[in-house]
């Protein structure tokens, strides 16, 4: 009895959470243009250094003073966060001033190679797909569901955080409010 009670509190979680989830990003996809009120939002990024798929290293502050900075929190068995994709490899190749850290939950997956089946299967060549293996960056920037999405200046400063799925209206109007 206790396990039945205990299966339908967690059900209930997950639908609730889920839920609230979806109707906030509906809400943000009528809206697209309201800006977040995230209590990050000015304060400066937090520092960090990941693998890629490709095993180079890259840290965020290689590109402070250099490049704005879309980070962009996502995995390969997440609708949204496909949904959202092809979005993001379009703006990639359009702005070439702007530097698109795609951060794969890789502690989420089943493994690399899915994640590489993923890119494949679907011809993504995005320049920069980095693996949160660990869970750690995620869990430093406080990432509680996917896709999110951040949006940092040349200077380092976080200037927006979105979570939910973006249009590629939605995410264009945030990559052009960096500058």
């Amino acid at each position: 009895m206790k396990y039945f009670k205990f299966v339908i509190i967690l059900i209930l979680i997950v639908v609730i959470f889920f839920g609230a989830n979806h109707l906030y990003s509906s809400y943000l996809k009528e809206n697209p243009n309201i800006r977040l009120p995230i209590d990050d939002i000015n304060l400066s990024a937090s520092d960090f250094a990941l693998n890629t798929i490709d095993n180079r290293t890259i840290r965020l502050s290689d590109y402070k003073e250099k490049s704005a900075v879309v980070l962009n929190f996502w995995a390969s068995w997440c609708p949204p966060c496909e949904d959202e994709m092809p979005h993001f490899s379009k703006l990639e190749k359009e702005y070439e001033q702007v530097t698109f850290l795609m951060i794969n939950l890789t502690s989420q997956e089943k493994s690399k190679a899915t994640v590489e089946k993923f890119l494949k299967d679907n011809n993504y060549s995005f320049t920069n797909v980095l693996l949160d293996e660990f869970g750690e960056l995620s869990s430093k920037y406080e990432i509680y569901s996917i896709p999110v999405t951040i949006f940092i200046d040349k200077q380092g400063n976080i200037i927006n955080k979105r979570i939910g799925k973006l249009d590629e209206q939605t995410l264009r109007i945030e990559i052009e409010n960096m500058f």
